[in-house]
């Protein structure tokens, strides 16, 4: 699941939902149905992240470090 805002022009800010679910074994020699099976008896991992990418305008930047 995946949020984007964007708060001011250029600027984001993003929520980020995920789940994985993996399983690794060598099972291989089992049939499809025991093996979809036990892929849902695995841990599930999620991850939550948030970006913030913010705009800066240079000319502002620079204006406020210059005297005048």
């Amino acid at each position: 699941m995946n949020y984007s805002w964007e708060f001011a022009p250029g600027s984001f800010l993003t929520a980020l939902y995920r789940n994985q679910l993996f399983s690794n074994t060598s099972e291989a020699e089992n049939n499809f149905k025991t093996t979809f099976n036990n892929l849902f008896q695995q841990d599930i991992q999620h991850t939550v992240s948030l970006r913030l990418q913010y705009f800066i305008d240079v000319n502002t930047v620079k204006s406020f470090f210059t005297s005048k």
